[in-house]
């Protein structure tokens, strides 16, 4: 009887499911939080090259008849991290206009932070900062006399 019981292989498979499965799942779950940390930097940038342009060249999304408005480009730096599904506050805003960047005068400077976010308690210890950040300069047209 108990060699019928050695050689039964009826349950080997679940048990071997169950040892792989969670090493598995949490592989997966990682290497798509992984993408989704890397997909919010990469807009948190496109977010931040965007307002800085816009302050840069003084577009309508960010001035009043060529005059720079800093209320302005909040709304707007909103706007377009919204369109990425990011949801900013004005603290995590800081604008610069008229500033140097890489020690060249006369660019507008745009600052984005945000929080990291994610039901993986470890990525924020892999990327080594619970805060993601992106900063863009453009060049500055003056305002118009």
């Amino acid at each position: 009887m108990t060699y019928r019981f050695i050689k039964d292989r009826s349950g080997a498979t679940a048990v071997e499911f169950a040892i792989v499965f969670w090493p598995l799942m949490l592989l997966l779950l990682g290497t798509v939080e992984i993408g989704r940390v890397l997909w919010t930097q990469t807009a948190l940038d496109k977010t931040a090259m965007t307002v800085a342009r816009c302050m840069g060249i003084r577009a309508d999304g960010c001035a009043t008849a060529g005059i720079y408005k800093p209320d302005l480009t909040v709304a707007f730096a909103k706007s377009e991290a919204g369109g990425w599904g990011i949801s900013l506050t004005n603290q995590m805003i800081s604008l610069s206009d008229d500033v140097a960047c890489d020690e060249l005068p006369g660019f507008s400077r745009v600052t984005l932070q945000t929080q990291i976010v994610s039901p993986l308690p470890f990525i924020s210890t892999l990327l080594g900062s619970e805060q993601m950040s992106a900063e863009a300069c453009f060049p500055r047209q003056a305002d118009p006399a």
